[in-house]
């Protein structure tokens, strides 16, 4: 049911932009719920078939932006173990070239849960650690020589 939830929020958000900030909300709510419940993995691989569904064949309502959508994909499939194709590298590329500061991904959401909080979750998905510094870029936005 969360998952349903999250879904049918997320689509109706791209389509209309309703001014609330929360999307973030219901795609990490979808990640946790992979991570902590035994059928987590089946979970995962139906959210990132929403998701690609929704990325190719849902039209968004002007302003909207997908990195929340996009970082919870990659989070999936490294939770799946399917992060070391084509298509996870070129999402995972797309997402590091915007260079977002992190004034902008914090005004991406009005969610309690922080970048921070984004962050921890993914350290807690086992990650290659030649994507390392791209997550701290994608998540923290700020450069990986900065980190540390």
């Amino acid at each position: 049911m969360q998952m349903f939830l999250a879904a049918l929020y997320v689509y109706c958000n791209k389509r209309k932009d309703w001014a609330m900030l929360v999307e973030s909300d219901y795609h990490y709510a979808v990640v946790q719920l992979s991570l902590q419940r035994v059928e987590g993995p089946k979970v995962a691989r139906l959210y990132l078939g929403f998701i690609e569904w929704l990325c190719v064949w849902v039209e968004a309502d002007v302003g909207y932006d997908d990195y929340f959508c996009l970082l919870t994909w990659t989070l999936l499939r490294r939770l799946s173990g399917a992060a070391h194709d084509d298509t996870f590298l070129e999402v995972l590329n797309a997402l590091a070239e915007r260079e977002p500061g992190r004034d902008y991904l914090c005004s991406l959401t009005d969610s309690v849960k922080s970048i921070e909080t984004w962050y921890q979750l993914h350290e807690k998905i086992p990650c290659p650690q030649t994507f390392r510094s791209q997550f701290d870029k994608i998540i923290l936005g700020v450069p990986p020589k900065t980190i540390g």
